[in-house]
């Protein structure tokens, strides 16, 4: 029975392990969509600036035409910073997450280390309670 603790107990840190390393491909995936989008988002401003209407003699066609890529644009710049929003958040939550995921599976390693030295410590206890005495003299 006391094998079989211990390895219940090396088990579920196994297994947090696991979830713990899962987690943290689902971050790194995460991360690497948020740094996508930002940088999207970084060249869609850079064309808002690129497309602005310039000083100077213009036709009614080039006005019309720059103002519907710029609304396009706009639209675009719109639904990537809504998916930053939702991405930072995202990454908040699995932050989250993933502390209290390190936290159990550190508890369950610890409470594995202490149950395995209390086995050995009433182990080495029946062990010496077996043992004859040696601290009295025999008369």
């Amino acid at each position: 029975m006391m094998a079989k603790r211990k390895s219940i107990y090396e088990r579920l840190a196994l297994k947090q392990k696991v979830e713990l390393a899962r987690k943290s491909q689902a971050m790194r995936t995460l991360r690497e969509e948020l740094e996508r989008t930002n940088k999207i988002q970084t060249q869609l401003s850079a064309i808002i600036d690129d497309t602005e209407i310039k000083p100077g003699a213009t036709t009614a066609m080039q006005i019309r035409s720059s103002s519907w890529y710029a609304t396009r644009v706009h639209e675009q710049l719109t639904t990537i910073s809504n998916r930053n929003e939702f991405l930072n958040a995202e990454v908040s939550a699995q932050e989250e997450q993933l502390a209290n995921e390190r936290y159990r599976h550190e508890l369950s390693v610890k409470k594995g280390i202490e149950h395995r030295r209390y086995e050995r410590k009433m182990r080495e206890e029946r062990i010496a309670a077996l043992l004859p005495s040696r601290s009295r003299p025999s008369r």
